[in-house]
């Protein structure tokens, strides 16, 4: 009987085998579901006659949250 290691791949990717794209592919499924939601809230929150010292108000106001 063979015994075959769960971590047979990820050695074989480390030791210069051929790499998969799982992580770029993790982030583009999550930028597909985010990026959506995320406009959809700023569209709801946008305000249709705001000038652009209340836009830059809103901009900072974000930047200081992240």
């Amino acid at each position: 009987m063979i015994f075959k290691s769960l971590f047979m791949s990820r050695k074989a990717v480390a030791e210069g085998g051929q790499s998969d794209d799982v992580g770029m592919i993790v982030i583009l499924m999550m930028a597909l579901v985010f990026v959506p939601v995320v406009a959809a809230h700023a569209a709801s929150a946008w305000p249709a006659d705001a000038d652009p010292q209340q836009l830059a108000g809103m901009f900072s106001a974000l930047l200081k949250i992240f």
